[in-house]
């Protein structure tokens, strides 16, 4: 799952995951385990309000610490037999983890925030502190869902598209023979990806039709 090629260092996440007691009958990583683990985390971290997100989310590093508490964290590197072993031990956990985290609805966390916590609740990650140190959170705060879920997705989508026309736009200068149909293919694959999107968006809609979402007031979004 996690790909290490170094023989080394997956010796050392084994054992990182023997220490906390991560493993199935026989020996392998018990990965539900290790979820439920930083889950319970994570679930105590719930922001109710967008002012709370700095106090309450966790950290990336915290979140490791907490999940293997009893793997060398960044202080203790140079006091181990391998410090370089350690190292790359720690930053493979580190990918492993906070990918687990990732706020997408095929994210491993997300879905349990789904399945033990219910409608309303959604797993977010933001910046916290000077050092805009990456973080993450439960809520089921709209502000908070807007400006660290729905924003940097919208952000995300943007460049892409941006990306994808300056492609199609080098191919209409490169190619003047046929810049009508690279911008014809272009567009009705834009109304497709449009048309699908919407369509099940509207589904979604037309199911929780029951939704008090149109009778909240707006007054208490961008309370700072």
């Amino acid at each position: 799952m996690t790909g290490v090629k170094d023989p080394a260092v997956k010796e050392a996440v084994d054992h990182a995951f023997e220490a906390e007691g991560y493993l199935k009958y026989g020996g392998a990583r018990d990965y539900d385990k290790m979820r439920q683990r930083a889950f319970s985390i994570l679930s105590g971290a719930k922001v109710l309000h967008k002012r709370e997100r700095a106090a309450k989310a966790v950290t990336k590093g915290s979140l490791i610490k907490q999940v293997f508490p009893h793997l060398p964290d960044p202080e203790n590197f140079a006091s181990q037999a391998d410090p370089d072993i350690a190292e790359e031990a720690w930053d493979e956990i580190q990918r492993m983890l906070w990918g687990e985290a990732k706020p997408d609805a095929t994210g491993k966390l997300q879905i349990l925030v789904g399945a033990q916590m219910g409608n309303g609740y959604i797993l977010c990650r933001t910046k916290v502190g000077n050092d805009r140190t990456d973080a993450a959170y439960i809520t089921d705060d709209r502000a908070s869902i807007e400006e660290d879920f729905i924003f940097p997705e919208q952000k995300a989508l943007e460049r892409k598209i941006r990306a994808v026309t300056g492609n199609r736009s080098m191919l209409i200068y490169r190619q003047p023979q046929h810049a009508k149909r690279w911008k014809q293919s272009f567009d009705a694959q834009l109304k497709a990806i449009s048309s699908a999107s919407s369509q099940q968006l509207a589904l979604a809609l037309e199911a929780n039709a029951h939704s008090p979402d149109d009778l909240i007031s707006d007054e208490d979004d961008d309370e700072s």
